[in-house]
């Protein structure tokens, strides 16, 4: 699939760099929001989360900032709902940055 991604983003059509970049953005979210909710550390999100920023920064420069910024925020609520559905807290974690 990442394979698929990596060449579609140097297609000619403008709304398959769209389809790709939003894969990118919405699979890096939901990788940032695991890394928050089994309780690792905070600064594991940053891996994951600079990928969001480049996938909206290559949809910037594809297409305006408008859809860039539409495109970016929907497919981080995308991420974010399918981590919500699949991804179980670790027990004894009710707080994002509690001590352990």
């Amino acid at each position: 699939m990442l394979a698929l991604v990596a060449v579609t983003n140097f297609s000619a059509k403008k709304h398959l760099v769209l389809v790709a970049q939003c894969y990118v953005v919405a699979f890096h979210t939901g990788g940032a929001a695991v890394h928050l909710k089994v309780g690792h550390h905070p600064v594991a999100a940053l891996g994951p989360g600079g990928f969001v920023l480049l996938g909206f920064l290559v949809l910037w420069l594809q297409q305006d900032l408008i859809t860039a910024l539409l495109g970016t925020g929907s497919c981080v609520v995308l991420g974010l709902s399918l981590s919500a559905m699949l991804v179980k807290r670790k027990e004894g974690t009710d707080a994002l940055l509690e001590d352990q």
